[in-house]
């Protein structure tokens, strides 16, 4: 295939972040490291002029395999001609080696049959593979699923060539030529920046937040002052207004951007957004604006939400206590993982951030048009009147649409966002897996986009020495210090708090099980989806003793724990693991915690209460200081091992997986392959289909562009809204508009029109629905997913719907 460039192209010069930067290097051994720098002649110490070649390869890709030996021969050849003085100038050969690589599976690469092995003796230790787990290396010059590919840049460091696999090359366009008429260039001056400014950057390493330790804190006495409880404080509440404000509500957390609260909800698959002033030191909090956010298919993206996390660029990402079993309609198959979502709408690239004008938008409506987040907001404080009084005339349902979905983990109970300094795209989260009781760590990387099926682009790592116990229908939240790198999991059953250095741990083996792993492949099979066990991480039980723990959040030195069991939260210092003391919240069903940036007041929600979020109101502060940095974090001498598997031995010679073609999704219980072709209308005709049986799969008929059919949940009817009553018809390939039954009106027809025969004028009046609808768990039956009378819930919620009268010119 042709090669295509990523965030530079070639004839771009490099801005200086891209060539000081530094990349590890797994082999030659002997070598640590590599930066552009050494082979940029205005840096290094001789200056030496280089023309340097950059290659990428897929430690499971047969492609690279066979590309690699000819490259190695192209090494040792332009190596000799340029000391031996046939050409002028030097030359540098790095490799960006990804997928699962440690030393032994490095040196296994370098070893393959017909290679000229890079020692120092050969060819200078040329060419050095480069350990680019992150894909730190290869986004910067490659579009990171084109494989194998060859980036040569000029003395004067500008990108001056892209060339595809070795095999597809020719005379004019081959490595060799290349390479050798830029080296007889080498003795030419190169223009200053002023002639030829380094191109913009994009999205360069970020500056690392570091830790500074110190002496350890004294044992905590009863008059300890623990800063996000005060040395007095008091439980507030911040009422809605509504007493359906919140559906079970386990997780929260307030936007970077807008500075709003959102709040995630379990029974609704929902995320209701509060408007306000939040950050206020004297007067407290207050809300002014409620709405609830959906994505279009909730049963899917957001089915039964445990947890919430803000990343970078204002994304989101959702995860879910659900095996998908589509609102009790089909068998669960466990296709579940963490859903993203632009948040912020934003022109531009992936690069660049946002997305293209011309694709689907971010926020849409039933129908696929663009529409506007912020129109929906509705006035808290119990006055509902005006949205009523204006339900004829209000904006359409406002949706989110998912940017990217990873499916490793159902059953999710935890999720945090990891502000790291080395990904590109900085969308790497923490999952706690319910279903396999353990850690992830997901990188997005780049995100598919809306309208877009392509998972290839993205890394999933395992971390099997991480046992976690799930507890039902109680999260088991996540934090990540970003100045001690410690990702701070809740293990409710069990529970304690466990610590994991975030950057420990290396490629152990792979997951895939086309690969040889033992875990089920659910999202793409590119060699470019990475998806395998890391080892050998430093981690440790942090804190133990607490009644299953479920919430937590850091505030300053200070780690606080939410106990479901008491509803206490409990405070620890945040290295040495000190108890600093607690708070009883009176929670009934205390579930998230999250800290309010500028002003560190405390919020959590109580999953029993519908109308209201909490906060600890601190009537008077602590000293400054009062909790000190204590010292570094430390973790055993030797992690711990997973039965008789030693994951930190040392490396053998690795043994390169082979990639392998086979089918994307999976059927029912994680045990079978089923392909995921052919999609598009004609999947929901099918005969399986057309029946609702086995053989019918609702993930493929999302993916097909089915937003309506009689084997999903139905939208349109009691579906986004209690009160839904119409036919959900489909607009392929955009979304699905509902036709309302008599007396119905409203895009999802969730408003009534009905003659008013009580004391009143007798005109008509308008019911107009103030919660989304509230959906059945995981094991209710596919009878009771479409009647109302399996559903306590719609009449409840029916009964909170504002009244009010309007004109009959209005019909």
């Amino acid at each position: 295939a042709t090669a295509s460039a990523q965030f530079y192209k070639p004839g771009d010069k490099l801005p200086a972040s891209v060539i000081t930067e530094t990349f590890d290097v797994a082999f030659p051994a002997d070598v640590a490291n590599v930066s552009l720098a050494q082979y940029d002649f205005t840096r290094n110490a001789g200056a030496k002029k280089y023309v340097t070649v950059v290659a990428t390869f897929y430690s499971g890709c047969t492609p690279g395999r066979e590309d690699y030996p000819t490259f190695t021969k192209y090494v040792s050849q332009l190596h000799s001609m340029t000391t031996n003085n046939f050409l002028p100038g030097n030359v540098a050969f790095v490799a960006s080696l990804k997928n699962g690589v440690n030393a032994g599976v490095a040196e296994a690469w370098a070893r393959i049959n017909g290679s000229d092995v890079s020692v120092s003796g050969s060819n200078a230790g040329f060419p050095l593979l480069v350990d680019d787990r992150h894909r730190a290396l290869v986004y910067k010059l490659f579009d990171a699923g084109m494989h194998p590919a060859y980036a040569v840049l000029d003395h004067c460091m500008r990108y001056a060539a892209l060339l595809p696999a070795i095999a597809t090359q020719n005379a004019t366009n081959g490595l060799v030529q290349v390479v050798s008429d830029l080296l007889k260039n080498t003795t030419q001056a190169c223009p200053d920046d002023t002639a030829l400014p380094p191109a913009p950057e994009l999205r360069p390493r970020r500056a690392t937040v570091t830790f500074t330790p110190g002496p350890a804190p004294a044992a905590a006495p009863p008059s300890a002052c623990v800063p996000a409880f005060g040395k007095a404080r008091e439980v507030a509440k911040l009422s809605t207004g509504s007493s359906t404000a919140f559906a079970q509500p386990r997780t929260l957390a307030f936007h970077p951007a807008s500075k709003n609260l959102w709040v995630g909800n379990n029974d609704t698959d929902s995320i209701t957004i509060l408007q306000g002033v939040f950050n206020s030191s004297t007067a407290g909090a207050s809300a002014s604006g409620l709405t609830h956010r959906f994505d279009r298919a909730p049963f899917h993206y957001m089915d039964q939400m445990a947890a919430l996390a803000f990343g970078s660029n204002n994304m989101m990402a959702t995860c879910q206590e659900s095996v998908n079993t589509y609102a009790g309609m089909k068998a669960a198959n466990n296709f579940m993982g963490p859903t993203l979502y632009s948040t912020v709408v934003k022109e531009g690239t992936p690069a660049t951030g946002g997305w293209p004008k011309n694709i689907k938008g971010i926020y849409i409506t039933a129908e696929g048009k663009n529409c506007d987040p912020d129109a929906g907001f509705e006035s808290t404080g119990g006055n509902s009147s005006a949205a009523a009084a204006n339900a004829s005339a209000a904006p359409p349902t406002c949706f989110m649409t998912h940017a990217d979905m990873l499916h490793a983990s159902p059953l999710c109970m935890g999720m945090a966002h990891d502000p790291e300094a080395v990904t590109p795209y900085n969308n790497v989260f923490w999952v706690f897996d319910g279903l396999n009781s353990t850690l992830i760590r997901y990188d997005f990387e780049q995100p598919h986009g809306p309208a877009s099926l392509d998972h290839s682009l993205a890394n999933v790592r395992r971390y099997p020495e991480v046992k976690l116990t799930r507890v039902p229908g109680v999260p088991g939240h996540i934090i990540v210090d970003p100045e001690t790198r410690t990702v701070f999991i809740v293990d409710t059953g069990a529970g304690r708090i466990v610590a994991v250095h975030a950057d420990s741990g290396r490629y152990v083996d792979e997951a895939r099980n086309d690969l040889g792993g033992n875990f089920t492949l659910w999202s793409s099979p590119a060699p470019s989806f990475e998806y395998t066990l890391f080892g050998c991480s430093q981690h440790k039980t942090f804190a133990t003793g607490i009644d299953k723990p479920s919430g937590i959040a850091l505030h300053g030195n200070t780690l606080l724990v939410g106990e479901h069991g008491t509803g206490k939260i409990i405070a620890f210092h945040k290295t040495t693991g000190a108890r600093l003391g607690e708070f009883n919240t009176g929670a009934k069903k205390l579930f998230g915690l999250t800290v309010e940036p500028t002003t560190g007041v405390v919020w959590f929600v109580d999953g029993a209460d519908a109308s209201s979020v909490s906060y600890i109101k601190r009537t008077e502060t602590c000293a400054a200081g009062s909790v000190p940095n204590g010292p570094a974090m430390t973790y055993p001498a030797t992690p711990s091992s997973e039965g008789s598997r030693e994951y930190c031995k040392a490396e053998a010679l690795g043994v390169l997986s082979t990639h392998r073609n086979h089918t994307l999704h999976v059927g029912d219980n994680n045990a079978t392959n089923n392909s995921m072709t052919p999609l598009g209308p004609g999947y929901g005709l099918t005969p399986s289909c057309m029946a609702c049986d086995a053989g019918c799969d609702n993930d493929m008929l999302l993916m097909s562009g089915y937003y309506c059919h009689k084997c999903l949940p139905d939208n349109c009817r009691q579906g986004i809204f209690a009160t839904s009553a119409g036919t959900c018809s489909n607009i392929i390939g955009k979304g699905y508009k509902c036709e309302c039954d008599a007396g119905a009106f409203g895009d999802h027809c969730q408003h009534r029109v009905v003659t008013d025969n009580g004391a009143g004028a007798g005109g008509n009046v308008v019911t107009t629905p103030s919660t989304p609808m509230s959906t059945p768990s995981d094991t209710m039956t596919a009878t009771s997913a479409s009647s109302s009378a399996a559903r306590p819930w719609v009449a409840a919620w029916a009964m909170s719907f504002a009244v009010i009268a309007v004109a009959a010119a209005v019909l």
